[in-house]
């Protein structure tokens, strides 16, 4: 089975940082940041930067690879690996601090990183890219572990490099250490929950809203924009909860139904057709055509800016779930506030991923895994806990749900920061 699923390499997501960045400045204002406090958060800790050799069937190739630690007064570092022809010590500082902020909002005990290699995974076989996932391990393992960085899958890696990673870490070691790593196999230490983490936790802030708002979920009509593993499970959560799923898109186009969608066949059709397109029962929709169709819920869980200047006028949804990254450009999220259609931000919307990877953590520390229902139950605190902290700071100051959340964040970061003596 091949490692890497994609027929091509997609570009790297650069618009997640741009309109992060620009939120930011936002919420310094809001805060009233003073100049060092902006200092602090303006750069990395550390950046770790490695160029070594390795032997491969058609020769010895040279490898860039880096780690950037970006912020741990609340706890160790934590972050994905990319696998990326693109990759730069730039985005990887912004994806950084974007971590620590996600940790903050979720209130993990966690700090930033991001980290990788800058190859194409594409032009090389398995047994190619364990060699050279082992040797960055060796490159760059002091630096991380259950108490400094704790690395996780990102972009082209997945559970597979996650074992390497592991293996050979344990190896250096010389001991066990099934913390040292999240995004595992179940066999290694991992959890099943993380596999559709993302799609529950957004589903979890998507019912919470509805409470706090004193409407119900039940016979909502959903539609979803990108059917991948966020997309997909987004989609299968929502129907266990009501909602009915009327439109689905993914790159090849979509599918509509006014009576709802059977999420679970609509899977089994996409693994053996490779598009949702087809689905017995539906009518194929163009993509600008489905994501402006009335609907209560809409669900941007592909690409970014996927909600953009040109669309934005259209949208009839009532509430969106930004599962995708940055999947609501700048102008289009001014243009939402102002029309007011609420907004579940990325920031919170996805954090089930990294909420799942601290549990991961947590029980490779305690050396023991609940069962799944156990699991779950702590998942659900977590995350509810998450929303509602974002959502009382929105009604409190009367902002925006994005901007409530990166301000919360932010405040926590901080607070950390002066109990550690780093600020006066």
């Amino acid at each position: 089975m091949d490692l890497i699923h994609y027929s091509e390499i997609q570009q790297i997501d650069e618009d997640y940082c741009n309109c992060s960045r620009d939120l930011l400045m936002k919420v310094y204002r809001n805060l009233g940041l003073s100049d060092e406090e902006r200092k602090l958060l303006s750069n990395p800790k550390r950046t770790i930067s490695v160029s070594f050799p390795v032997s491969l069937e058609n020769g010895v190739v040279y490898v860039q690879g880096y780690r950037v630690q970006y912020n741990n007064a609340r706890g160790p570092y934590k972050g994905g690996m990319i696998y990326h022809p693109d990759l730069t010590v730039t985005h990887l500082s912004e994806l950084a601090y974007l971590m620590a902020l996600k940790c903050a909002l979720a209130n993990i005990p966690f700090g930033g990183s991001k980290g990788g290699l800058v190859i194409n995974p594409k032009e090389y076989s398995d047994r190619e890219l364990e060699l050279i996932t082992r040797e960055y391990i060796r490159e760059i393992y002091e630096f991380i572990g259950p108490f400094k960085d704790i690395p996780a899958p990102d972009v082209y890696t997945n559970e597979r490099v996650m074992a390497w990673m592991l293996e050979e870490f344990e190896k250096l070691r010389k001991e066990r250490c099934p913390a040292a790593i999240t995004g595992k196999p179940v066999s290694l230490g991992g959890i099943k929950l993380r596999e559709y983490s993302t799609g529950l936790g957004g589903a979890i802030q998507l019912e919470e809203f509805y409470m706090a708002n004193s409407m119900s979920l039940k016979g909502s009509k959903a539609i979803v924009i990108g059917f991948g593993n966020a997309g997909s499970w987004s989609a299968r959560f929502l129907k266990e909860k009501g909602v009915d799923v009327v439109g689905v898109a993914d790159s090849k186009g979509g599918i509509w139904d006014e009576k709802g969608i059977d999420v679970w066949k609509l899977v089994k059709h996409k693994k053996e057709t490779g598009t949702v397109r087809g689905f017995s029962g539906t009518k194929s929709i163009d993509l600008e055509e489905l994501i402006t169709r009335e609907c209560d819920i809409l669900v941007p869980a592909a690409l970014s800016k996927q909600i953009n200047s040109k669309n934005v006028r259209d949208i009839k949804a009532h509430i969106i779930l930004e599962i995708g990254n940055a999947a609501i450009s700048t102008e289009a999220d001014d243009h939402l506030v102002r029309n007011g259609i609420h907004v579940i931000p990325d920031i919170s919307a996805n954090a089930g991923g990294v909420i799942a990877s601290y549990l991961e953590w947590r029980y490779g520390i305690r050396g023991s895994i609940p069962d799944e229902e156990k699991i779950r139950s702590e998942f659900y605190g977590i995350v509810r806990s998450m929303f509602h902290a974002m959502y009382k700071r929105s009604m409190k100051e009367q902002i925006p749900l994005r901007l409530a959340a990166h301000t919360v964040a932010v405040q926590r970061i901080l607070e950390a920061e002066r109990a550690r003596g780093n600020l006066s």
